[in-house]
């Protein structure tokens, strides 16, 4: 990729997450990933000493991390394969991909492709590699759920009050997923399914890998024969495929760390700079 196609492309993704209705006061960096501070309302968490708390932090403090607005982008991994850091999947036959009543590993569709769309047959891998070249790191599972839930409510969705529909999120309408399209949206795409914190897409477009392994609920009982699950990595959010169940804050799955499929993506978080430990 040449340089002139590298400016035009941090461009346009620039646009991009500029329309994603989130606070103006979020800063947008050279990869053109727009980073949000979670967990209060954006009038609050730019005033000087304010406060909030992850979800199993065990400790009091200022405001710790912040959240990329989207999904991390087909354009903005584009940008860290040009680089030499991120690996491409979608022509080598190895991304996982559903039919009715069939699995198969092929190329990734076309559909899939657009600059703003979520980037997705990537591994969790390839997720943390594209975290490390863009200067932040996957979310923890309680990082993400803090800013999914717009720092704690009890709702069940990112965007409080409604049922998921296709008003709010991507995911299965009728018998198709995608809302009707059998494929992801640009991020964004729904803004009345944001988070209080702008977010986009919590829930739908793409599943997101989080940094946690898998480990039961507490409370879940153990029953023998149960597969152990302990080298699996947790996904959050539910996808373009999936219903609303699934949509929902609390659920969880958990896959291989080196699945390569057409419903999972990710986004990522970086430490508040300047911030002590």
């Amino acid at each position: 990729m040449n340089m002139s196609m590298t400016a035009t492309l941090v461009a346009a993704l620039v646009l991009v997450v500029g329309a994603a209705g989130a606070a103006s006061t979020a800063e947008v960096d050279k990869n053109g990933i727009r980073w949000v501070k979670v967990g209060m309302a954006p009038e609050v968490a730019d005033k000087p000493g304010a406060e909030a708390v992850p979800i199993g932090s065990g400790a009091s403090g200022r405001l710790r991390f912040e959240m990329s607005a989207t999904e991390i982008t087909n354009g903005q991994y584009l940008l860290c394969v040009a680089d030499g850091a991120c690996k491409l999947h979608w022509d080598d036959e190895t991304c996982h991909q559903r039919t009715t009543g069939d699995v198969f590993r092929g190329r990734l569709p076309d559909s899939f492709r657009l600059s703003d769309q979520p980037v997705v047959c990537v591994s969790w891998h390839d997720a943390q590699a594209f975290a490390k070249w863009a200067g932040g790191r996957l979310p923890t599972e309680a990082e993400w759920e803090y800013a999914a839930s717009g720092g704690g409510r009890a709702d069940p969705y990112p965007w409080a009050v409604g049922d998921a529909s296709c008003e709010r999120a991507i995911m299965v309408s009728g018998q198709t997923g995608g809302c009707g399209t059998g494929a992801t949206w640009p991020v964004c795409s729904r803004p009345p399914g944001n988070s209080p914190d702008g977010l986009c897409d919590m829930a739908g477009n793409v599943w997101e890998w989080v940094a946690d392994r898998w480990a039961p609920a507490p409370g879940t009982p153990v029953i023998q024969g149960m597969v152990d699950y302990s080298a699996y990595r947790v996904i959050r959010g539910g996808s373009w495929r999936s219903g609303p169940k699934d949509l929902e804050i609390a659920n969880r799955d958990a896959v291989t760390p080196d699945t390569i499929d057409f419903v999972t993506g990710f986004r990522i978080v970086r430490d508040v700079r300047g911030q002590p430990e």
